[in-house]
This record gives structure tokens, C-alpha cells and sequence, in this order.
């Protein structure tokens, strides 16, 4: 049993385990993508109290959501968990990867992305594609989901330009 992406002619399957753990290393590689941007946001601006106090309420709930992890429950979890909070959900559409509560919010069957769902988890996916990247030297063999990524990105992509729901089977 595994659960099944489909729009139109685009298709992407994964056991129900694997798709648990696309999930985590996406989440993982959205929360380096932000730790980056926070890096390099935090350098260029010097005394803006403002953002800063986004920043840091952005790196508690990305711990706050580690130690799910470190707790020995699923990171995956911790971050289905913090999604209630709609101050975190506004913080991640603010910092651009509000793709990832969409990815992660849905039923692992009998479910839908919708187009806009569609186009959001398309901009996460290119934002964070660097950042799951593992062992730069082994490629082919550490790094399934960066090898993989790209056939699920076409899914969500084709439901953009078809205006199509993706359906999750």
C-alpha cells in the first residue's frame, strides 16, 4: 500500500512510509532554506526591530518542532502539531513556504491538492531543492528524494497550468 499523486497525465507514487519521509526531509530542508535566510537577512539588516522579532518567533517554532524529533517522535508530527498555530502558518506564507503546511496537512488517501495548494508547494519545491541535497559527492545513491523531487514537482506543476486538482489515492 502507498499513496498515489495524480493530475491528468502526471503521476507520482511512494509507500505510505516513504511518503512520511519525503514529508520530514522536506520540512527539514524548508527549515534550513529559512535558518539560511534568516542568516543572510539578519547580516544585511543591522537594527530593524521588526523583522527581527519575526525572525526570532520563526527560529522558536523551528525548535520547538525539533525537539519533537529529539524526543524521539517524528518531526513530521511536531509540525502537523504546530500547524494549529495560525501565527505560524502566517509566518511561513510571509517567508514564502507556505507550500510546505499544504504538502503536509492532507490525507495520506482519498484526498485533493487543490490548484492553489498546486502552486504553492511548486514555489516551495524550487526554493528549497538545494537544501535536500545531503552528500554532494554520492549523488546517485544518498540523496533519493533530490533525485526523485523532480517528478513530483511535475505533478504539482502540471495541476498549475492545467487548472487541475491533484488527487491522493
Amino acid at each position: 500500500m502507498g499513496i498515489d499523486l495524480t493530475c491528468d497525465t502526471k503521476y507520482f507514487s511512494c509507500s505510505y512510509s516513504g511518503w512520511n519521509s519525503a514529508r520530514t526531509e522536506l520540512i527539514e530542508a524548508t527549515f534550513f532554506y529559512l535558518e539560511d535566510l534568516i542568516d543572510k537577512q539578519t547580516n544585511d539588516m543591522v537594527n530593524d526591530e521588526y523583522k527581527n522579532a519575526f525572525f526570532n518567533n520563526l527560529k522558536k517554532y523551528i525548535n520547538d518542532i525539533r525537539q519533537y524529533r529529539d524526543s524521539n517522535n517524528c518531526l513530521l508530527f511536531g509540525f502537523i502539531e504546530t500547524s494549529k498555530n495560525l501565527n505560524f502558518i502566517n509566518l511561513l506564507i510571509q517567508f514564502g513556504v507556505g507550500g510546505i503546511y499544504a504538502l503536509c496537512n492532507k490525507s495520506d488517501c482519498e484526498g485533493f491538492y487543490s490548484v492553489g495548494n498546486s502552486c504553492d508547494i511548486c514555489q516551495l519545491i524550487k526554493l528549497i531543492k538545494p537544501f535536500l541535497l545531503k552528500n554532494k559527492d554520492d549523488v546517485d545513491n544518498q540523496n533519493l528524494l533530490y533525485n526523485s523531487i523532480d517528478r513530483l514537482l511535475e505533478v504539482f506543476q502540471d495541476s498549475v497550468e492545467t487548472n487541475i486538482i491533484v488527487s491522493i489515492t
